[in-house]
């Protein structure tokens, strides 16, 4: 813990916007920055290699864990939710897919109150931190701090993958960052020679790491925000059990994702005062919004067995290919080792007439069940469909008042009829991907489901029983204009009913 308690600013959370504010804020040698990461470093091959993303999502050092409450939807099961925890956040245990948001999504924001925040305006953001494989242009930018690349890697099924879009007449994209994005391709990655470049890699660099203005604290856990009157004036924090007040002169910053940062508002007593008042917690300021209007993308998966025996698993038979894999990416950083597991990928439409696509595709050369938790020795292929924009909205609540108790997270998933409607296409188009002739060669056994749903009542009985989670939430602390009762920050990133 450091012995320095006074900076201008503390930025709880070190993940995709916490790495990337500690580094651009001091930048200003005059500005005295605290970054609070509740993990530690993640310097570790189960980080760093791509293919190992599995292992590192297991291990609680890197990993959250958290579940949902009992989802009335889904047949009262409670579903996993990995985050990550450690420097990186969870662009330390993704799968590392580089693609931006629709163009259109950005300016229905810039519609909806959040000003500035339309395409135009965030364009050159995008592309100054990007370092772009293809180089600049009037997408995307080089060299910036994110090393964007092709994948060094491409297993046959994945390529089965796109002649099946062509063989359904679907185009078949390089870019989905740009103006297209309906069609399939393969995931661009941010990787560097091979290797993750979560926001710690690309922000947190040696050198920034060692400036005198930055101070980084990791294994410390954020417990509340500390007000004077109605202005943020600090943080309390807890390292090895110890309780520490730290002071901001200028601002503390709540960078800690969609699980976190409401959970940290309500537990410094900003949030609905009916729930804030219930947990027995001093009403700060009166926000509605806190942890509400919570998104994500509920996923259906589609898997079949391979009877070539190519995509990856571990077993006897594929013991030497992982051994010629480590040589091969110890030595010259490629191989299979170096894919991100999701290398396919893609957007289509739910049904005729829709403006803009409303389904997301995954392809992955490997059996999966729980998420990865649940080892599977059989070789085979998956397919993850999601529903992209869902009308279904829940809600993180506290637990406790203790920081380290996981909140309450309850997603609510498909109690708005319309996101079933978008889950049984997703499901039938991917279904239909994995039938075409493309795959002819490699399709085994149906793995998931074990029959193949001939109805939609079918296709509705999978989903309750077996849709999960796709890594996404969302919007528990948003952004609107001022006369939105439930927005949480201003178009400037201000809490509502606070200052600093």
């Amino acid at each position: 813990m450091t012995t320095r308690k006074n900076f201008d600013y503390i930025i709880v959370g070190a993940g995709s916007a916490g790495a990337t504010l500690a580094a651009r804020l001091t930048e200003d040698a005059a500005t005295t920055v605290c970054l609070i990461e509740a993990g530690g470093t993640n310097n570790d091959a189960r980080v760093t290699v791509p293919l190992l993303l599995g292992s590192a999502g297991k291990q609680d050092k890197f990993n959250w864990k958290y579940d949902t409450e009992p989802q009335t939807e889904l047949n009262d099961r409670r579903l996993y939710w990995p985050r990550g925890k450690g420097l990186g956040g969870s662009s330390a245990i993704n799968a590392m897919c580089y693609m931006r948001g629709a163009l259109e999504d950005f300016d229905n924001w810039a519609d909806k109150g959040a000003t500035d925040w339309g395409w135009s305006s965030v364009l050159p953001y995008f592309k100054k931190l990007e370092d772009y494989h293809g180089g600049e242009d009037q997408w995307h930018g080089a060299g910036g701090p994110v090393s964007v690349e092709k994948l060094r890697h491409v297993n046959e099924t994945t390529d089965a993958f796109l002649e099946a879009g062509r063989e359904l007449g679907h185009q078949i994209l390089e870019d989905f960052s740009g103006a297209q994005r309906d069609g399939l391709g393969l995931s661009e990655v941010t990787q560097r020679n091979g290797m993750r470049c979560s926001t710690a890699v690309a922000y947190l660099t040696p050198d920034v790491r060692m400036r005198e203005n930055l101070v980084i604290l990791t294994r410390t856990m954020a417990d509340r925000v500390l007000f004077d009157g109605t202005r943020a004036s600090g943080l309390r924090v807890v390292s090895d059990g110890d309780a520490i007040d730290l002071e901001a002169a200028r601002e503390v910053i709540l960078s800690a994702g969609a699980v976190n940062t409401p959970q940290t508002l309500l537990l410094s007593g900003v949030g609905p005062a009916w729930h804030l008042q219930e947990m027995g917690i001093d009403v700060v300021a009166d926000v509605p919004g806190v942890g509400e209007n919570m998104q994500d993308h509920l996923d259906v998966l589609v898997q079949y067995s391979d009877k070539k025996h190519v995509t990856l698993a571990q077993n006897a038979e594929a013991v030497p290919r992982w051994v010629a894999g480590g040589l091969d990416y110890m030595f010259k950083r490629g191989g299979f080792l170096t894919s991100n597991a999701a290398e396919g990928t893609g957007f289509l439409r739910s049904r005729d007439g829709l403006k803009m696509p409303d389904i997301h595709l995954h392809y992955v050369p490997s059996l999966l069940v729980d998420h990865g938790r649940t080892q599977l020795r059989e070789f085979g292929f998956s397919l993850h469909a999601c529903c992209l924009y869902p009308k279904s909205k829940g809600t993180i609540r506290l637990r406790s008042t203790d920081p380290f108790d996981h909140p309450a997270i309850d997603p609510r998933y498909l109690t708005e009829e319309e996101d079933m409607d978008v889950m049984v296409a997703a499901g039938e188009h991917a279904m239909r991907i994995l039938e075409t002739k493309a795959f002819d060669d490699y399709r085994g056994d149906l793995r998931g489901p074990l029959e193949r749903p001939e109805s939609r009542e079918d296709w509705v009985a999978y989903i309750r029983q077996h849709a999960e989670t796709i890594y996404h939430p969302t919007s528990t602390a948003k952004i609107g204009a001022p006369e939105d009762e439930f927005a949480v920050v201003d178009p400037h990133l201000r809490v509502r009913g606070v200052s600093g």
